[in-house]
């Protein structure tokens, strides 16, 4: 796989957008005028074009008589054209006659993706290679931050955008400390029915719950119940695979770098309708081997944070969702998380087959939450839950310093226990997001300045994620409190 399909593949596994009916690529300009007359600068303008056309069978038809060495990708580049909304050409670096770089701008994302297309060297110089990456943006045009209110006017209309092209449906709200500053509901529950959403309405918040489930863990670290270094075969005396069992221990687990795989496996999705408890997933899977040494790397893993919920059980004799519920959710006055809750919900959409699309949620592994995610919640519970942390309801300020202090480099910053940390700029970001078919939701905490932004929404990824960059890229450090 090269490198274009590997950032296509990297970005489709987390994105896609809204509700309901889908319409066609809101293609920004293709600057293409700017494109070198050489053979690179012609085929590249003319894959733009293609690219951001709203008839996939231009994308199709381009590629096919084209580019036949990236043809297997045309469904995946379908899909990523309606995710970006399309590319605009931003700056050219300067190429030979088969090989140009340059970067691009899309119209729902600050940072820049850099292209490279290489091409035969023999007319009729076909596309051999294509790729996309990340890009920062230079220095000297990084986004400018922006005063409170300033900054609140431009989320307005950068949510008003996104909502007009069905690439927002949610709820946003931004707070500095307990004041809530912003607070709006976009696009429908429930399609279908005509249900709007509210801002009371209940979203899945998906990995989101690790937060819940560390800070529950920490507590009992407090209380002097778990020790983070000891093995966990110290708590889960009957865990089947001693490597595991001897090695791992709880900060290998909080910080995803255990080696303990996943929960998206056949094999769970085979056992899913018997899966009500941590218990049930160490029937399926205890006995599954290491994928790599305890603390080599980091790599996420939901079955750590499920082994979590089972030590948590074991040494406070409740069942997980009992306890989170007593000493983490009612201390900190979150009337309207957890899966039994009554109240208004929203239903996820997800993108279809073809990448254009929306249909319902399809269901998929497992429905039931776990101590790795699966909640409902509000954007107001959120933010009581950022508050009672930085006030200490629940744990001692030390507590909260080990929680939420990075400790291991991960993807976009450092990864704490079950919250990650992030620099921007020059002021520091806590929290945590969710990602999962139908659901895109982030919580980013500001602790040097009390700010705090929610976004939960019933799409797929990555539009409530490029909400957050929005804001987070435009916050001014030594805003007075």
């Amino acid at each position: 796989m090269n490198q274009y399909a590997g950032f296509l593949t990297a970005l489709l596994l987390s994105l896609t957008t809204p509700a309901y009916a889908a319409k066609s690529v809101a293609g920004p300009p293709t600057g293409s005028s700017s494109l070198p007359e050489t053979p690179a600068g012609r085929r590249f303008g003319a894959w733009l074009r293609a690219f951001n056309s709203a008839d996939p069978a231009v994308y199709a038809d381009y590629i096919n008589a084209n580019a036949p060495a990236i043809a297997k990708y045309i469904k995946d580049d379908r899909r990523f054209a309606e995710v970006t909304g399309g590319f605009a050409v931003v700056s050219i670096d300067v190429g030979t006659e088969q090989r140009l770089s340059g970067l691009l701008a899309e119209p729902y994302w600050d940072d820049l993706t850099r292209f490279t297309i290489e091409l035969e060297p023999k007319a009729p110089h076909q596309i051999l290679k294509l790729d996309l990456e990340r890009a920062e943006r230079p220095a000297g045009q990084e986004v400018q931050t922006l005063d409170e209110a300033s900054l609140i006017t431009a989320l307005q209309e950068r949510l008003e955008t996104q909502s007009r092209d069905q690439r927002l449906s949610g709820v946003v709200l931004f707070a500095r400390d307990d004041q809530i500053l912003f607070e709006h509901a976009y696009g429908f529950a429930d399609a279908a029915g005509k249900r709007r959403n509210r801002v009371e309405t209940r979203f899945g918040i998906a990995s989101m719950s690790k937060m819940l489930t560390a800070v529950a863990i920490m507590q009992l670290v407090e209380a002097g119940k778990i020790d983070l270094q000891a093995p966990i075969g110290r708590y889960l005396t009957d865990y089947p695979n001693q490597a595991i069992a001897t090695t791992v221990t709880a900060h290998h687990l909080l910080t995803h770098t255990g080696g303990l795989g996943d929960i998206f496996v056949p094999e769970v999705e085979k056992a899913a309708t018997d899966l009500h408890a941590p218990a049930d997933y160490i029937r399926v899977l205890g006995a599954r081997a290491p994928e790599f040494a305890p603390g080599a790397k980091w790599s996420y893993s939901n079955y750590g944070f499920v082994l979590l919920g089972r030590i948590l059980e074991v040494v406070s004799g409740e069942d997980h969702a009992d306890y989170i519920q007593v000493r983490v959710l009612e201390p900190a006055q979150m009337t309207a998380t957890g899966e039994l809750v009554k109240g208004e919900s929203a239903t996820g959409y997800t993108r279809g087959e073809d990448g254009i699309g929306w249909v319902l949620k399809k269901d998929g592994l497992p429905e039931q939450a776990s101590p790795a995610g699966g909640d409902l919640s509000t954007a107001r519970d959120l933010h009581r839950f950022a508050r009672a942390l930085l006030a200490g309801k629940l744990l001692a300020p030390a507590g909260v310093e080990l929680l939420t202090r990075g400790k291991v480099d991960a993807p976009y910053g450092k990864y704490a226990y079950g919250f990650k940390e992030q620099m921007r700029r020059s002021l520091r970001v806590i929290g945590h997001g969710g990602s999962a078919p139908g659901h895109n939701s982030q919580l980013d905490i500001y602790p040097d300045s009390g700010h705090v932004l929610v976004v939960l929404t019933n799409q797929d990824p990555p539009y409530a994620n490029r909400i957050a960059d929005f804001v987070g890229n435009r916050l001014r450090a030594g805003i007075p409190r």
